[in-house]
């Protein structure tokens, strides 16, 4: 049902099912995802039904926190290193480390999970979540910053660990234009293969590079296509991702329609 971690020195598998510590952890199931992308260009099935288990299992969708790994190390023999220095469900140890949420994210959208994969993407968001009853209070960090880890813990549940930690932003900003919106530049060019769910129906993107500039409507509906400065140029579902635009200096509007 997933894929596992990896291996203690004395050859006892990590991330096992029945394992009482570190059952299952999200970043084997995440990279499998990315691998079988880069190398094949698609995700199998065995690799969409680890992140499907990975959702079940890590993602907390009451208290809108991604785990790293479940159940938390705690008192057993085996020794996985400087994590089980933390308190379980504390950074690592099975709280939110949030690269890896961000890469769950994003594993679960490029396999066809739209609606999870953004699920998570906004639960894993402060200032998404700020207005939430509650919210601030357990969580006690900046609600403009993405924090590094979120707790677990049932004593600290929610609570944000280290804040203003620009890895975990950048990997979060990489999300939602590369993956969300599916940007991805080559050149004097880019193309465009969103993952998009349709509560985002109507979002936009503004693309302003190399004294270019495009604004980017994205809309979901049963008639996919894109539309370029007002003039029909693809309807075919299958070739939209491999539609080439050009920075060539001017100012442009796109309507793209996927498939919701």
């Amino acid at each position: 049902e997933w894929y596992l971690r990896g291996y203690y020195d004395s050859g006892a598998p990590l991330g096992k099912k029945g394992n009482a510590e570190c059952e299952i952890d999200s970043i084997s199931q995440s990279f499998a995802v990315f691998a079988e992308r880069e190398l094949f260009g698609k995700v199998s099935e065995r690799s969409r039904r680890a992140m499907l288990s990975a959702y079940a299992r890590l993602f907390d969708e009451e208290r809108g926190v991604m785990k790293l790994l479940s159940p938390p190390f705690d008192a057993g023999e085996e020794k996985p290193g400087y994590i089980k220095g933390y308190l379980p469900g504390i950074r690592e140890n099975g709280g939110q480390y949030t690269h890896a949420a961000v890469w769950a994210a994003m594993a679960l959208m490029l396999s066809g999970e739209k609606e999870k994969g953004f699920a998570v993407l906004k639960a894993i968001n402060p200032a998404v979540r700020s207005t939430e009853e509650g919210f601030l209070s357990r969580y006690k960090a900046e609600p403009y910053a993405l924090a590094g880890d979120v707790y677990s813990n049932h004593d600290w549940m929610g609570r944000g660990g280290w804040s203003h930690y620009t890895g975990a932003a950048a990997w979060y900003r990489k999300a939602v234009v590369e993956t969300v919106f599916g940007l991805k530049l080559s050149g004097e060019a880019f193309t465009l293969e969103p993952h998009l769910p349709r509560e985002a129906d109507g979002a936009e993107l503004a693309l302003y590079i190399r004294a270019t500039r495009y604004k980017i409507r994205y809309f979901c509906g049963d008639t996919p296509g894109i539309v370029l400065d007002g003039k029909i140029i693809e309807t075919d579902e299958e070739k939209m991702s491999t539609h080439v635009f050009r920075l060539d200096g001017g100012e442009h509007t796109v309507d793209l329609c996927v498939r919701g």
